[in-house]
């Protein structure tokens, strides 16, 4: 089968980078005809979230002609309003064979808020192109403090912000947040973490110049329905990561053995901190996960899954039937 991916972003989005340009690449390795961007003779065409008027007529025509259209939708709430009006995610919904997303939460959501008939999952990749996991990185620093990383959008910084007084007591402790430039200041206000604008060529050396990650998802239930896929990306990177007791990132943390990196709130994350500061444990954090996530987040194991999939939907949905978009 050809297959047509119709990204939100580019190479700076995260969502992109792990649920398009990782799979597309990923998939081409395994002998599949992957493409990005339109392809009018393809077999198959998957949309990444961004829906405007253009991309559901394409997606109506190709429903139309009996072959497979997928929505891949891995964010909802505003974080997903942002990229497409909700009337258009609810008609590329009805438009699509399936919608694909990354966890069993955002599944459920799909079904009982936007009228999916049906949802499936689709892992995300480790991100940063890694091809095979790294060795646990110890940073080469004679400061005692040890140094605290969180990454992601600036639409998901309230999510660490609010741990700022748990952090501010914990000593030798240096917390950093990697995020957008336009953050810069409200980060340095707190006058507790240190900022580093985000840079998809420099971001991998950062990560590895840091002890732990810290990368909370305790928000709304839209926060809550996260996926694991920052946890996925530091542990595989080599670097232990620290995470709240959400549903994602407590199901991972009890597949590795690694429920001792699991906080829950910002009266415990002092304990795990210092928990988390002999050299040995955090090599042992590291080498209990990173098999499990390569295992179930390595890119040839997603792509083998999409294939799955695609295949099953070309069997299911023989003849192809067309459900029309309402008016």
């Amino acid at each position: 089968m050809k297959i047509s991916f119709l990204p939100a972003g580019d190479h700076t989005t995260a969502s992109t980078r792990i649920r398009v340009i990782s799979l597309h690449n990923a998939l081409c390795k395994l002998g599949a005809s992957s493409h990005i961007g339109w392809v009018p003779n393809s077999d198959v065409l998957i949309v990444q979230k961004r829906v405007n008027p253009e991309i559901l007529n394409i997606a109506e025509n190709f429903r139309r002609q009996g072959r497979l259209v997928l929505y891949d939708c891995d964010d909802l709430g505003s974080a997903l309003t942002d990229w497409t009006p909700q009337p258009l995610v609810q008609a590329m919904v009805k438009i699509a064979n399936t919608v694909t997303t990354n966890t069993e939460a955002f599944r459920t959501a799909l079904i009982e808020t936007m009228g999916a008939r049906r949802v499936d999952i689709i892992p995300d990749i480790v991100d940063y192109f890694l091809q095979e996991p790294c060795e646990f990185s110890e940073p080469d620093t004679d400061s005692e403090c040890i140094r605290i990383l969180w990454f992601g959008n600036r639409g998901n910084l309230h999510l660490v912000l609010k741990y700022a007084e748990a952090f501010k007591d914990t000593p030798l402790c240096t917390p950093i947040i990697c995020t957008d430039e336009i953050c810069r200041q409200e980060v340095l206000d707190t006058k507790i973490f240190k900022f580093q604008k985000w840079d998809l060529h420099t971001f991998k050396e950062l990560l590895r110049s840091c002890h732990l990650t810290f990368l909370p998802h305790d928000g709304s239930k839209y926060d809550r329905a996260k996926s694991n896929n920052r946890m996925i990306t530091s542990i595989a990177w080599g670097i232990p990561a620290i995470v709240s007791r959400t549903q994602e990132y407590g199901k991972l943390a009890k597949l590795a053995g690694i429920t001792d990196s699991v906080v829950d709130g910002p009266n415990c994350l002092r304990r795990v901190i210092n928990h988390f500061r002999p050299c040995d444990r955090r090599r042992q954090h590291v080498k209990s996960a990173q098999q499990v996530v390569w295992e179930h987040h390595a890119p040839h194991v997603v792509a083998s899954k999409m294939l799955c999939l695609l295949e099953q939907l070309d069997a299911d949905f023989r003849p192809h039937e067309f459900v029309p978009c309402p008016a």
